[in-house]
């Protein structure tokens, strides 16, 4: 999960054009794949943040991103919370539910 593929490789190893690509893995999975891999990075480190002790930045790392700001922005566009420190979170349906404890910040909407 952690290299990162451009849509050049991944089109050369299906043996399709780039807009091809696109067009097949947008119609099966229901979104571009950047957005795709980035709900999946992000799911994967609400599920690590979860069952493991591991330190934010060693979560960002696992999950592919390449700092811990970028990674505290990318669950805040996913989850609509910053992440604070370590924390505990309940998942149901690939949603975050509820919190063990506080760990995140959430943003007011006015």
């Amino acid at each position: 999960m952690d290299k990162r593929y451009t849509i050049d490789v991944l089109s050369s190893g299906f043996l399709m054009n780039q807009t091809t690509l696109k067009a097949v893995f947008k119609k099966v999975y229901g979104k571009p794949i950047a957005s795709y891999m980035k709900d999946y990075r992000m799911k994967k480190a609400a599920e690590i943040l979860k069952e493991s002790d591991m330190l934010l930045f060693d979560v960002a790392g696992t999950v592919g991103c390449s700092s811990q700001s970028k990674f505290s922005q990318a669950f805040k566009e996913s989850y609509g919370a910053v992440v604070k420190n370590k924390c505990l979170p309940v998942l149901s349906d690939n949603r975050i539910i509820e919190f063990e404890r506080t760990c995140f910040e959430y943003e007011k909407s006015y």
